[in-house]
C-alpha cells in the first residue's frame, strides 16, 4: 500500500469533460493510505483547490456527484500552482462518509456506467457554472 503523498508522479489529473473538446474542469486523483489512518485503509482521495486531500467516498456518499465541485480545477495552470506550493506531507480533511448514501449511489452506477454518469454530471455543471456567468 502506498502511502498519500503531494508528490506529481503520484497523482492523476483527470480531465472531467475530453468529450466537448474544451480543456476541463479537472480532478485531481491518487489512491493511498492517508498518513494518520491507524487502520491502513487504502481509498481514492481528491485533492481540493485549498491543497487538502479528501476520500472521494464523502463526496459519492451524499448520493450525488455535486459534492465534487469543491474537488474541481478549472485549469491545469491552477492545478500546477497548487503543486508548487503545497508542502512535502499532505493535508488530508477527514470528511464523514455515509456509508447508506454510498452504498446507494455505487448500486445506481453499475461498473462501466460510470463515465456516462460522470459526462453527464459535467455537462449540468457547466450549465450552471455558465448561467451563474451570465448573471454577473
Amino acid at each position: 500500500m502506498r502511502a498519500l503523498t503531494n508528490d506529481y508522479r503520484a497523482l492523476q489529473v483527470i480531465n472531467l469533460d475530453p468529450w466537448s473538446g474544451k480543456p476541463g474542469p479537472y480532478l485531481v486523483v491518487q489512491e493511498g493510505v492517508a498518513p494518520d489512518d491507524a487502520e491502513a485503509r487504502e481509498a481514492t482521495f481528491v485533492l481540493r483547490p485549498d491543497g487538502c486531500w479528501v476520500d472521494i467516498n464523502a463526496y459519492l456518499g451524499e448520493g450525488h456527484l455535486d459534492g465534487l465541485e469543491a474537488a474541481l480545477f478549472q485549469s491545469l495552470a491552477q492545478v500546477r500552482a497548487l503543486l508548487d506550493r503545497l508542502p512535502l506531507e499532505p493535508r488530508v480533511e477527514e470528511l464523514p462518509i455515509n456509508e447508506e448514501g454510498l452504498a446507494t449511489f455505487l448500486s445506481q452506477h453499475p461498473r462501466g456506467t460510470t463515465r456516462q454518469h460522470l459526462r453527464a454530471w459535467v455537462q449540468a455543471y457547466e450549465a450552471r457554472r455558465d448561467s451563474q456567468r451570465q448573471r454577473h
